[in-house]
């Protein structure tokens, strides 16, 4: 196959976009975790660790309550998705699937969850990787959509706090702005469909997915048709918007577990500003960056910084805690279960290559 000068162009061009990204990400990530030691290295170790060895006991249960329940909520969603698609799984194959790779995503320098996702989903089977990879689609656009609308709300929030009303009513501008957009975007005839029907045909002939399916073409088809239902989509709205409350409800609960009483308007604000920060970093699940973000906003509105420091310190160490116990064992029972699928796979192969 000829290269044109067009691909060629294409090529330098996207390679040029990913260097440009991650410069952008290791700025952010050296400046986070800059201003995260520079808020703690002030502060008395041996403070902070009684602070949080003195948190009552049933709020940080509650709270950890809440952060389990987030991971349901997201796995209810697939539910939806899949019931909708004319397929179920098991709760034990949700759950693990989505766990497996939230703990890759804690531990890796890139992000390819969504891969992960449709592959345990499909338990590596290929002809059922498209159905899968089509409701992930769906299911990060719903969380995409649904943290984009959180988080300019939050920045609003925060200018009006701060006094800085036109910067408000700018904020609030654009979140009205993007809503307008999202409807044409997702329509019978928007961009995301036309999207969807590019990555159809691209993963017919692309690398990366035909060693996992040869039906690239389903998964425009699944994605398309989970659009079509609004009230598919109603629903997953709102077990996306309970997604983000149990994690502000559950820092809310920690700061009053410390004995700080924090609002929860403002506890939503920065969790929402936070999270968003984190992401951009690119390090493994935001560390550092996020923990500066949340610190520097808590503080920025008005809280002690002992009180920011030790509620973020316990919130964080709280999930990342979660991630690991809950995350690895799922990782190493659904790669076993690959493992076990390819067995009987492989043996018919080999029967075959035997029989004359």
């Amino acid at each position: 196959m000829e290269t044109t000068l067009e691909d060629t162009k294409a090529v330098r061009g996207r390679r040029g976009w990913r260097v440009a990204r991650r410069i952008v990400q290791l700025t952010i990530a050296v400046l986070g975790i800059f201003l995260a030691w520079r808020m703690v290295e002030s502060l008395s170790p041996e403070d902070l660790l009684r602070r949080i060895r003195e948190a009552r006991h049933d709020l940080v249960g509650g709270a950890t309550l809440l952060l389990v329940l987030r991971w349901y909520l997201w796995q209810a969603r697939w539910q939806l998705s899949l019931i909708r698609s004319g397929h179920r799984t098991t709760l034990l194959r949700r759950a693990s699937a989505l766990m497996a790779s939230v703990f890759i995503n804690h531990v890796a320098l890139r992000f390819f969850g969504g891969v992960l996702r449709g592959r345990y989903l499909a338990g590596g089977r290929a002809a059922a990787f498209p159905r899968q990879y089509g409701i992930v689609l769906f299911d990060q656009l719903m969380h995409q959509l649904a943290t984009t609308v959180f988080t300019w709300l939050a920045i609003a929030y925060v200018f009006f706090r701060l006094g800085w009303n036109p910067l408000g009513v700018v904020a609030l501008a654009t979140l009205a702005i993007l809503l307008a957009v999202v409807p044409a975007a997702v329509g019978p005839d928007g961009g995301l469909r036309r999207l969807a029907s590019r990555l159809g045909d691209r993963a017919r002939d692309s690398g990366r997915f035909t060693r996992l399916a040869d039906q690239g073409r389903e998964i425009p088809i699944v994605f398309a048709r989970l659009l079509r239902s609004l009230p598919h989509v109603t629903r997953a709205a709102v077990l996306t918007w309970l997604y983000i409350g149990a994690n502000v409800v559950a820092q809310w609960l920690l700061f009053r577990a410390i004995g700080a009483e924090i609002p929860l308007l403002t506890v939503a604000a920065v969790v929402g500003i936070g999270s968003v920060i984190g992401t951009l970093s690119g390090l493994p699940g935001g560390l550092g960056p996020m923990e500066a973000a949340l610190i520097s906003g808590y503080a920025l509105l008005g809280i002690d910084r002992f009180d920011a420091v030790a509620g973020t310190l316990l919130y964080r160490g709280l999930h990342y805690i979660l991630v690991l116990t809950l995350g690895l064992p799922s990782l190493l029972y659904v790669e076993l279960g690959l493992e076990r699928s390819r067995a009987p796979e492989h043996e018919v192969n080999s029967r075959a290559q035997i029989e004359p």
